[in-house]
């Protein structure tokens, strides 16, 4: 029997490259490829440039998640949450 609170729904995968922007690490996902999805659960960490959105990856999270800039990562909706994986 699987309780429910186990189970997690992801949505809206994306996968893409990590970059560097000045000192920082950033994801920068096009509005029009499924970032605007992204747009609202995305305030504290990401914003709008243009037509992409872009999002500071914390050197903390790179550390936790063994990323840097060059690896792909996939981002999605998990349970509502904006969340990022490592490939």
């Amino acid at each position: 029997m699987t309780d429910e609170k186990d189970q997690s729904e992801v949505t809206d995968c994306l996968s893409g490259p990590i970059e560097t922007r000045g000192d920082l690490l950033v994801l920068r996902i096009p509005l029009d490829n499924g970032g605007d999805k992204f747009v609202g659960v995305t305030t504290k960490i990401g914003s709008v440039d243009g037509d992409v959105l872009e999002v500071r990856l914390p050197v903390w999270l790179a550390q936790k998640l063994g990323v840097r800039a060059g690896d792909w990562v996939t981002v999605g909706l998990e349970n509502g949450k904006f969340t990022i994986w490592a490939e």
